[in-house]
């Protein structure tokens, strides 16, 4: 179920190059937001301080884009209705059912990638949807009101889920 574009950031980005046209400048549209786009970024300054030439950087990043993958998982419905991502039937028939989406994006476009009625089974998702594969580099986002031991029980059965591990430098 698709709900929406990302952002136009990208075609803003396009537009600022071209008031600069006597810079080496590469846009590159991740397709996502978040940190789907700081971890991309991440890699683009390691290389940078590694003497790679501008090029070499935007290849490389987008090349490795496919393998960046972003997982939320939200509450309840009410921002995604407020911000037009969901309907009011929708969000009204969800909410009676204490759905919790899980959100990512595709190819530009916020999706609901899966709904689970209960936090502890959205949770079990999310990790499940992240540790498909080996990870290289992660970041785990939280809002302000999450408790300090939720987010650390988070993060233990995330790593433990993962093949392999991550390395700690890149948590």
């Amino acid at each position: 179920e698709h709900h929406g574009q990302v952002a136009a950031g990208p075609q803003l980005a396009q537009v600022a190059v071209g008031q600069m046209p006597d810079r080496e400048i590469h846009v590159i549209d991740t397709g996502s937001t978040s940190m789907s786009t700081g971890i991309p970024a991440l890699i683009a300054a390691e290389m940078a301080r590694a003497g790679a030439t501008a090029k070499e950087i935007a290849d490389e990043v987008t090349r490795r884009l496919p393998d960046v993958d972003l997982f939320v998982s939200a509450d309840g419905l009410e921002y995604l209705r407020k911000g037009g991502r969901l309907s009011a039937a929708r969000a009204v028939v969800g909410t009676m059912l204490s759905v919790k989406p899980i959100i990512t994006v595709t190819d530009g476009l916020v999706v609901m990638a899966d709904k689970e009625r209960s936090r502890a089974k959205a949770r079990a998702t999310v990790i499940a949807s992240i540790a498909k594969a080996p990870i290289e580099r992660l970041s785990i986002l939280h809002t302000p009101t999450s408790k300090p031991e939720e987010i650390a029980d988070f993060r233990t059965q995330l790593l433990a889920a993962i093949p392999g591990g991550v390395a700690s430098d890149k948590i």
